[in-house]
C-alpha cells in the first residue's frame, strides 16, 4: 500500500477544488430554480413559485457562504 504525504498546499488545493465544484453546482441549481419560478409564475401556480423561491433563497445563501469560504482559504 502506497502512503501519500499531503502537504498543506495540496490539501488547500483539494479543498479549493471541492468548494469550486460545490459552488458551480449551487449556481446551476440557482438557474434551475429561476426557470421553475418563471414557469410557475406564467402558469399562475403561486404555491409552486413560492416553493422554488424558497429553494432559490436557500441556495443563494449557500453560494454566498461558499464564496466567503473560498476568500478565506
Amino acid at each position: 500500500m502506497q502512503h501519500t504525504t499531503h502537504t498543506p498546499d495540496t490539501l488547500r488545493t483539494k479543498l479549493i477544488t471541492a468548494l469550486n465544484r460545490d459552488l458551480n453546482t449551487a449556481k446551476n441549481y440557482l438557474k434551475t430554480c429561476r426557470q421553475f419560478i418563471t414557469q410557475a409564475d406564467q402558469s399562475g401556480d403561486n404555491e409552486t413559485a413560492i416553493f422554488w423561491a424558497n429553494q432559490y433563497d436557500t441556495t443563494l445563501q449557500n453560494v454566498q457562504a461558499l464564496n466567503y469560504q473560498l476568500k478565506t482559504i
